[in-house]
């Protein structure tokens, strides 16, 4: 039954079916705004139903806090509570920590899982989960609208390349949709579809050359999607995290440096990046998308030192600005919802991770999430972003030998 349950879910990690609820707070300038409305996804239920296998190991495994843990989790735990106690809205911080424990919880039971006997099985939800939702994406391509039907039912909103507010790409002159498949954004496509590739190859037990047939369809499902999907973040992202493997191959001393200064590099450049943007004029000449980016940028920077030890409460920037999009820096949203004592933890975090030794493509998958959160916000706002996000952050912490891909 287990493995019946982590195969649908995993093959439905792509899919944004839910029942949402729209309280008041859930409105901004009387615009529903999906990031607060709180939402009951068929995932969600999946997630559930993992529990008693997760309790069950918990007890088999009688995990021991260690002393290092503590004191990351202590002041933690006090912060999520102040951070609630002190929000704007109480309800929207509450329902958001409640949203991130859950995502928790997915991340622990594949942290704790009987990998050997569940590999097979999330291989291949992960595989056929792949290629299913990017030929949705290939197919919305070439009809230049969604595909509808029961595909409704699994995310996918109505629209066509005419309908104003959708994502464009040019090619050879002419105006083209990009690819959605079951996503709200390609942007968010492409991101997905390119951590689950690194999973899916951190699972594999053969060497690169010597790989099956389903990890080279899932290969070519992801470089179909970043053509489909023409997201510049994640086609630069992949890029670097390219070189990152070659390096990693060649100079493995200099990646354990990078990987002890990327946290600060990271959260360094978006504070700078930040504070930049408080300085640039307002009627400065960028794309209005790029300006967007920009202003969000510095009214970030200006939340946070109206409140800069606890922030103003998780998802309470849209409260407090009124705005309807978020930061697109992950690293400046938990600067201004949570404050220097969340950016601290998160940072704590961070370097607790990468001073682990860790899977190769696990690491890969880890650096380019944290890349493109300088420049989006879907890993921390988007359910199915968030699925696949947890699943690899409970993979990373367990214990793997690089070269053979086994736990030890």
């Amino acid at each position: 039954m287990e493995r019946l349950i982590v195969f649908a879910l995993l093959f439905l990690l792509p899919t944004q079916l839910a029942y949402h609820f729209w309280p008041q707070f859930a409105y901004v300038h009387g615009l529903r705004i999906d990031y607060l409305s709180p939402a009951i996804y068929l995932t969600d239920v999946l997630i559930l139903l993992l529990i008693p296998y997760l309790i069950k190991r918990l007890r088999f495994k009688k995990l021991k806090l260690n002393r290092s843990v503590l004191i990351i989790l202590i002041p933690a735990i006090l912060v999520v509570l102040l951070n609630v106690v002190f929000a704007q809205s109480h309800t929207t911080a509450l329902l958001k920590w409640l949203s991130i424990f859950k995502f928790t919880l997915l991340g622990f039971y594949f942290y704790l899982a009987d990998l050997p006997r569940l590999r097979k099985t999330i291989i291949s939800a992960l595989s056929l989960s792949l290629v299913t939702f990017v030929s949705i994406g290939l197919i919305q391509f070439v009809l230049q609208r969604t595909i509808g039907g029961p595909l409704y039912y699994l995310g996918e909103r109505s629209f066509t390349s005419q309908t104003p507010g959708i994502a464009l790409m040019s090619l050879f002159g002419k105006s083209l949709m990009r690819a959605y498949s079951t996503f709200s954004h390609p942007n968010s496509f492409a991101g997905f579809v390119v951590v689950t590739l690194f999973i899916l190859l951190s699972l594999v037990r053969q060497k690169i050359n010597t790989l099956p047939k389903s990890i080279f369809v899932a290969f070519i499902s992801v470089l179909v999607s970043l053509f489909l999907t023409l997201s510049l973040n994640a086609i630069i992202c992949t890029f670097f995290v390219v070189v990152l493997w070659f390096v990693l191959n060649n100079f493995p001393k200099l990646v354990r440096k990078v990987k002890v200064l990327l946290p600060t590099l990271l959260i360094s450049f978006s504070f700078f990046f930040g504070a930049i943007s408080l300085m640039l004029p307002q009627n400065i000449l960028l794309r209005q998308t790029y300006k967007e980016r920009v202003v969000l940028a510095g009214q970030a920077v200006e939340v946070f030192v109206k409140r800069p030890a606890l922030g103003v409460g998780l998802n309470n920037f849209f409260t407090v600005t009124k705005n309807v999009q978020p930061p697109h820096n992950i690293y400046l949203i938990v600067l201004a919802e949570t404050g220097l004592f969340g950016v601290l933890i998160v940072f704590l975090l961070l370097s607790k991770l990468f001073n682990r030794k860790l899977n190769n493509y696990l690491l890969l998958a880890l650096v380019f999430v944290l890349l493109t959160s300088l420049f989006d916000h879907y890993w921390f706002t988007l359910q199915q972003n968030e699925l696949i996000f947890s699943v690899l952050l409970g993979l990373s912490v367990r214990n793997y030998n690089i070269r053979n891909n086994k736990d030890e």
